[in-house]
């Protein structure tokens, strides 16, 4: 599903500069839809009788069509082609059903075409390339990653002035002063774009909006965010809006924006005004938790982000994270891209639920299952492994003292690319073995397979780092 809209965006809505355009209407020739519904019979018409049926099975189409109209709740006729298995159904439309389709589309092409609205608007560009950074990221589709990063340049090049951000951009020119919303949206897009790439260059410009954010929009007094900079043009009032509508709230992406790079930076002036947004917004998500998601998960990233233990902030954006009951394990890697015969840090994060903890990598009594990590890297040498020591306790089911990990966990290693490495996408597979307990009982050993992806470039800027509040700006 994901990839059908991605496919269908990168389409029909770039502009020529690789920004995203705002809108479709809804309607063509006066009529909601029309270009994108299909009767029976035309289906029929266009692929044959079989290929035809055989289509419109798989679809859902029908004579009577598959929805009713909104306003009479009369059937029209005409159907929405969607799958309900599409699982189920891939192989055969890999197979068949693709090329069947693709000639619908070409005769659907032809028809009169919902008015495109091409202007270019920092905050919705903002969404879609925080989404295709997180879909490359998750989907390992460099096409997207490479989308968000060319739509996120032009943004960032033609749509400010002295440093500002500009809300509007058309017919060559941008314009306009920018809203809160442009720079919470663009924010976030920049950390997560940052997230998926290594390069430092989008953390960079992240931070820089986000001081501009707080510098120009934020109430000094009771906290949050107005919608207007301190320097718009004169209003009735300064408003500041915590509900989501049709896109979320601006002081709740900004909140979440803050909160991220808190975690990645190390930076505690992020945290305290997301902690200022978060206080100042408290009302609001208690009266109406149904119009103020994004605040509330920005809330819950935010003590999220807090060990319990130690009070230490736990970085967003993990490279892979694999969980079996009672623990969470996140990987992190350095770099993202290296050269052959460079160096990658890796960080492993063990994280027990609340009440529980796992045994250290030197357990005091045989039966206990050593936590330890395994490295797989075709082409790497492997350093050793760092394990910090064990603290010793002793709990309810046993006499004698343990040693365990409480709380967060960290535990590291280095990799070395060989000098002839080939060039191109590999993989690096962590395989982390606990063994959890409480005050009463241990679980059994468990195994948590990661895989990392990792790409080798002889160009590879060795300048370029991840996490730095992993391992340090530095590295």
């Amino acid at each position: 599903m994901a990839e059908g809209v991605y496919a269908w965006a990168l389409r029909e809505m770039l502009d020529e500069g690789g920004a995203f355009y705002s809108a479709l209407d809804a309607d063509s020739e006066g009529v909601e839809g029309k270009f994108y519904v299909w009767t029976h019979r035309q289906i029929l018409e266009v692929l044959g009788q079989e290929g035809g049926a055989s289509l419109a099975a798989a679809y859902n189409a029908t004579e009577a069509g598959n929805y009713e109209e909104e306003a009479s709740g009369r059937r029209t006729g005409e159907n929405i082609l969607y799958l309900s298995d599409p699982a189920g159904l891939a192989e055969e439309l890999t197979e068949r059903m693709a090329p069947a389709a693709l000639k619908l589309r070409e005769v659907r092409d032809g028809r009169v075409w919902p008015h495109r609205d091409e202007k270019v608007l920092v905050a919705w560009n903002g969404l879609m390339i925080g989404s295709l950074a997180y879909a490359g990221r998750a989907m390992s589709e460099a096409k997207y990653t490479e989308a968000a990063a060319t739509a996120a340049d032009f943004v960032l090049t033609r749509m400010r002035s002295d440093g500002r951000l500009l809300r509007t951009w058309g017919q060559g020119q941008a314009k306009l002063n920018a809203y809160l919303t442009d720079y919470a949206y663009m924010t976030d897009a920049l950390v997560e774009l940052h997230e998926a790439t290594g390069e430092q260059r989008w953390l960079d410009e992240a931070k820089v909006l986000a001081s501009i954010m707080i510098e120009q929009y934020e109430d000094e007094a009771a906290g949050g965010f107005y919608l207007t900079s301190d320097d718009h043009e004169d209003l009735l009032v300064r408003v500041k809006r915590p509900y989501d509508q049709a896109t979320p709230s601006g002081n709740g992406i900004a909140a979440q924006a803050l909160v991220r790079l808190a975690q990645v930076t190390g930076e505690e002036q992020y945290r305290q005004a997301a902690e200022r947004t978060l206080k100042a917004m408290s009302g609001a998500m208690a009266a109406a938790p149904a119009a103020t998601e994004s605040l509330l998960l920005a809330l819950a990233m935010y003590h999220d982000g807090a060990s319990e233990t130690t009070g230490a902030a736990v970085p967003a954006g993990a490279d892979a994270t694999a969980r079996a009951e009672p623990v969470t394990v996140s990987a992190y890697l350095s770099r993202s891209t290296v050269r052959p015969g460079g160096t990658v840090q890796v960080a492993v994060l063990i994280a027990p639920d609340e009440g529980w903890h796992v045994n250290s990598n030197a357990p005091l009594q045989e039966y206990m299952r050593p936590t330890t990590v395994e490295i797989e890297a075709d082409g790497f040498d492997v350093g050793p492994v760092s394990y910090p020591d064990g603290e010793r306790v002793k709990l309810g089911f046993s006499d004698d003292e343990l040693s365990v990990y409480e709380g967060e966990t960290w535990i590291r290693a280095e990799l070395t690319v060989g000098d002839g490495a080939q060039a191109g996408e590999t993989s690096v597979r962590l395989v982390v073995s606990v063994q959890a307990c409480d005050d009463m009982t241990c679980s059994a050993p468990q195994e948590l397979a990661m895989d990392v992806r990792l790409q080798i470039d002889p160009q590879a800027d060795e300048t370029t780092h991840r996490h730095p509040s992993v391992f340090g700006a530095e590295q």
